[in-house]
């Protein structure tokens, strides 16, 4: 069969099969099934129920925002972060997608990796789309397990990721992105739930403590998000965090491989360095007459204008809470906004015009809210 291999039928199996005529799918006779045909490639076969992509796509949804931070994490740091999907994420997509096989080849034992090689196969449309992963032999294993315990993590692990990379690269990109974004929305309802009641400060105390406990410092944290201070973070970045840590967690994905390694320490430390080298430099020199009285044009420039202004860091730490505070919805969320401002600038985080700023913004949306509350 064109270099195919028809394996040993059983009882009421199709055993002899017609070539089908050019643009057709292959008949089933009536009352018989079709058994696995294994090859170079697989032909298309007519099947019961034929696949909706309009289902497809409701379905792939509906779960990515009941599954939340189970289908996505991130790698990288700063501007090459890099968000992508689980095995979680890539099993629901081929599930909903129907009509299709992952199958495992034979694996490749080397010295010092496995190399798995996974085939997606849609039977509906007779496509097939093979790829390989090495997973190395020495990858880190965290917990007290035995050597042998961790080679069988390793190969677990490699096996999985190499079903999930195959899917992914087989199903629509566009589907993954839109089960991302959907599992994402998930997770930010929850925790701008969690913030209304606690504030965003408890929010990240409660994450930080979680991420401690898998052996992550603040400084890896800092140093993937290229911030200077926790107290810089938003929802957005809370959102990634809860993804990586549900991906370490069940073993998916290592520290290692989601955050930077020591030099995140260095990162931060270098950001640090900076913010107080332009804020000693902002205090050497007085703000000109002209600067105090010109008037704000951007949102960012309700408080009074000092030459720190300019400085880069400072822009974005504004530009952050200003994002943050306008989405905030209550005043309790709006006060945990103002707190973590100056504890920065106790901290020496932030400067002076910066707090001024962050404040302004406080109080204008607490009028905001108030006025819409018709308090």
């Amino acid at each position: 069969m064109s270099g195919n291999e028809l394996l040993t039928p059983g009882p009421d199996v199709a055993t002899e099969l017609s070539a089908p005529a050019p643009g057709s799918a292959l008949q089933i006779p009536p009352g018989g099934t079709m058994q696995q045909v294994r090859g170079s490639y697989s032909t298309a076969v007519q099947v019961q129920q034929p696949r909706n992509i309009n289902g497809v796509q409701t379905a792939v949804l509906a779960e990515a925002r009941m599954a939340g931070e189970t289908f996505y994490y991130g790698w990288g740091a700063g501007k090459n972060l890099i968000e992508g999907g689980s095995i979680g994420l890539a099993m629901a997509m081929a599930r909903c997608w129907g009509n299709c096989a992952i199958e495992t080849l034979p694996v490749q034992d080397t010295a010092d990796a496995w190399i798995f090689t996974t085939a997606f196969v849609d039977l509906e449309s007779g496509c097939t789309v093979s790829r390989q992963f090495r997973q190395s032999k020495r990858s880190v294993v965290y917990g007290k397990h035995d050597e042998e315990r961790k080679d069988d993590m390793r190969f677990a692990i490699g096996q999985s990721k190499a079903a999930r990379n195959v899917i992914l690269s087989a199903l629509p990109k566009w589907l993954k992105d839109q089960a991302i974004a959907h599992a994402k929305r998930g997770v930010r309802e929850k925790i701008e739930k969690y913030i209304n009641t606690n504030g965003l400060p408890g929010a990240i105390e409660v994450l930080m403590k979680a991420l401690k406990k898998e052996g992550i410092s603040e400084d890896q944290v800092l140093a993937k998000f290229e911030i200077a201070s926790i107290s810089g973070m938003g929802v957005d970045q809370l959102v990634v965090l809860r993804g990586d840590l549900m991906a370490i967690q069940e073993g998916q994905e290592s520290v290692g491989n989601l955050f930077p390694d020591l030099e995140g320490e260095a990162l931060s430390t270098e950001l640090q360095a900076k913010l107080a080298k332009k804020r000693k430099a902002a205090a050497a020199e007085a703000p000109s007459a002209e600067s105090q009285q010109q008037p704000t044009t951007e949102p960012e420039q309700s408080a009074a204008k000092g030459d720190d202004y300019d400085s880069q860091d400072e822009k974005e730490f504004r530009s952050n809470y200003y994002e943050a505070i306008l989405g905030a919805t209550t005043t309790k969320q709006v006060e945990g906004y103002r707190q973590r401002a100056e504890k920065a600038q106790k901290d020496e985080e932030i400067s002076s015009d910066t707090l001024k700023a962050v404040m302004g913004y406080c109080a204008d949306r607490i009028e905001a809210i108030k006025k819409k509350s018709g308090k």
